[in-house]
């Protein structure tokens, strides 16, 4: 969106902006598969009507949001220097998703697990 005028840009226009050298946000690899964890050490998350796309599945939005709503206190408090997000698997309404999380040099890693299966896997950069 173009604030000052009040239009929508085109994605063309944005990346005709980026400099020579720009390198992918991507460029440093999916996040790693994280060991499961089980009983307290996992975060749940249950899928509801408002977070659902037009599909029936989970808006790939509130993936960000999960992600960001379950940062430590501390993590939380730090600045946001990247996010990388790996689609998995879709989430549907009424599934339990388990958050899965571990602490890396570079931040925190994610990985959402519905019914076994992973649904997200997700970096935190900061």
């Amino acid at each position: 969106l173009n604030f000052k005028e009040h239009t929508l840009v085109r994605d063309t226009d944005l990346c005709s902006n980026l400099p020579e050298n720009f390198e992918d946000s991507n460029a440093a690899g999916t996040p790693r598969k994280l060991r499961v964890c089980v009983g307290e050490d996992c975060i749940l998350e249950k899928v509801r009507f408002s977070r659902l796309d037009i599909n029936g599945h989970l808006n790939n939005t509130f993936y960000a949001d999960i992600v960001v709503d379950n940062l430590s206190t501390d993590d939380a408090k730090k600045v946001c220097k990247g996010f990388v997000i790996d689609f998995v698997n879709e989430a549907v309404l009424g599934d339990t998703i388990e958050i899965h999380t571990a602490k890396n040099a570079d931040g925190v890693d994610f990985e959402g697990v519905v019914n076994g299966n992973t649904c997200f896997r997700a970096r935190y950069y900061i």
